[in-house]
């Protein structure tokens, strides 16, 4: 784990698979925003623990696991308050929820995180800010990686976007990039343009980025899932069923062949095609008992 120093109160702690913001609202107390990986959250605690660091709350952006995932042994040992986003909430806060989010059936392959639960104090609804500790945090929808997404504003400026907005390597590294509602994502991204703070932070990747180098940034992100967009549409034939489209996209791009990465990948995908029949290239029906899909 590595510290990056932002402001004298801000900084971001470069984990495994996701970054984890700390803000100093005392010598050695923090607020965090995101706690990282699952995976990583017996290391986030140590790394605590090793620091005399007390976290005194922790902000989600969204409810995926690389970020919500020390929330359970954080909460557990702190006794700290969890402030995360209305809606999203609700696959993540109990674990087992969260592979129902991907399957209706209960279905072992899905089951990598294990089990636990964590408790959210406050729900983020229509909120723009919030008093925590004594500091006003201010809250901005980013709608599309997930159903609520917010991106959280430090009092000292440093606007962490979750994943609102990938860094280019991670970009070019992604297959088909984690989207629940592609529309309100691309809106999301036209968004961010119109921000105006002294510090971005990405959920992924080191670099800290500056106001002017935001713009061609979304632009990238737009591009990216026009391209993703564009392969899916070239697979649809008259009254195509999803599982050929999938099977044809896992062979082109090596998607990871396990349960769970299907499901991820799926349910991108499937944003992917909701997206284009919204924007009239695809029709959507029922034939023969089966969802199909038609390009127009």
């Amino acid at each position: 784990m590595r510290i990056n120093p932002i402001t004298k109160k801000t900084v971001q702690l470069v984990t495994p698979f996701a970054n984890v913001g700390l803000y100093y609202s005392g010598i050695s107390e923090v607020v965090l925003i995101d706690s990282g990986h699952i995976h990583a959250s017996k290391d986030l605690l140590d790394f605590f623990l090793d620091k005399g660091i007390e976290v005194k709350a922790i902000i989600n952006t969204h409810g995926h696991i690389d970020h919500v995932g020390g929330n359970f042994i954080l909460q557990a040992y702190f006794k700290c308050p969890i402030i995360m986003p209305y809606i999203d909430h609700i696959y993540c806060e109990d674990i087992s929820r969260y592979y129902l989010s991907f399957s209706t059936s209960v279905i072992e392959g899905l089951n990598v995180y294990g089990d636990g639960t964590f408790d959210v104090t406050t729900h983020l609804k229509d909120e723009t800010s919030l008093e925590i500790e004594g500091d006003t945090f201010e809250f901005r929808p980013l709608k599309g990686h997930t159903a609520n997404q917010k991106a959280i504003v430090t009092p000292d400026g440093v606007c962490f976007l979750g994943d609102g907005l990938m860094a280019e390597d991670t970009l070019d590294k992604s297959k088909f990039a984690v989207v629940t509602d592609l529309y309100q994502h691309h809106a999301s991204l036209e968004k961010i343009k119109s921000f105006d703070d002294d510090y971005y932070v990405l959920g992924h990747g080191e670099k800290v980025y500056l106001k002017e180098e935001m713009i061609a940034l979304c632009d990238l992100n737009h591009a990216y899932f026009d391209s993703k967009c564009d392969a899916v549409l070239s697979l649809v034939n008259e009254g195509l069923s999803f599982d050929p489209i999938m099977a044809a996209l896992n062979k082109s791009y090596g998607l990871k062949r396990n349960i769970f990465k299907y499901f991820v990948a799926e349910r991108s995908i499937k944003a992917m095609l909701s997206y284009l029949e919204m924007t009239g290239k695809i029709e959507i029906k029922v034939r023969g008992g089966m969802l199909t899909y038609s390009a127009i």
